[in-house]
């Protein structure tokens, strides 16, 4: 077990340095400029309980392998998994107030549900607390809770990722990692309807916009469109 726990905190270590160095780096219009080497720092101690901490280390870690497979710059991908639960743990109140403010309310759902807000109000605070400016990693943090009828690689990678982490434990967990690693469209598909299933047996609200995501995705499978 002394041995088992040595890795993991030698895994982690590694990783805290590999995403201290890409917080050192923002993106705009295709510019690489340095940012506060404090950054990760403060964001990590602010703004992370251990667990969500160790889910986001998940996260990331399932987004670099699968960018690595799919041809998508990995330091985006891992860089979008550490962030993508930026606002998870906010009061649904102020998920909601910053919500409203930035019309990111686009359906009653929301409100009976403002942890639905999380993603994009996430992507905001990520852009205005601390600078990244990167358009893609940004959207593919705004979408990663309820998906959308048009996503990019990376947006797919976040959304499957936040569902196959190794942290996740539940029945077909293990069929989603290996499709996952096979095909990146029918995970997709497959996520969305875990999520799905998960809401109905539960007796949760049901949002519009994962019913198109999925839709959108499934016909883009059976129709071999190339997003």
């Amino acid at each position: 077990m002394r041995e088992k726990m040595r890795r993991v905190y030698s895994r982690g270590r590694e990783q805290f340095f590999r995403i201290r160095q890409l917080f050192r780096i923002r993106r705009e219009g295709g510019k690489v400029n340095k940012t506060d080497n404090g950054k990760l720092q403060a964001f990590l101690e602010q703004h992370f309980s251990p667990a969500r901490w160790r889910h986001s280390q998940g996260v990331a870690l399932a987004a670099r392998k699968m960018a690595l497979r799919c041809g998508v710059e990995p330091s985006r991908a891992e860089l979008a998994g550490w962030l993508h639960d930026y606002a998870r743990d906010l009061e649904e109140r102020v998920l909601l107030e910053i919500g409203e403010e930035n019309g990111f309310v686009t359906h009653p759902v929301e409100r009976w549900v403002p942890e639905l807000l999380h993603g994009p109000v996430g992507a905001y605070l990520v852009q205005r607390d601390l600078g990244i400016n990167d358009a893609e990693v940004l959207r593919a943090i705004a979408v990663h809770t309820l998906g959308a009828e048009e996503m990019s690689i990376l947006d797919k990678i976040v959304y499957i990722a936040d569902l196959i982490e190794e942290g996740r434990d539940y029945p077909g967990v293990e069929k989603l990692r290996a499709l996952a690693e096979e095909d990146l469209d029918r995970a997709l598909v497959a996520c969305f309807d875990q999520t799905l299933r998960y809401c109905l047996e539960r007796g949760f609200y049901l949002h519009p916009r994962t019913l198109e995501a999925r839709n959108a995705a499934l016909f883009a499978l059976r129709h071999n469109v190339v997003k």
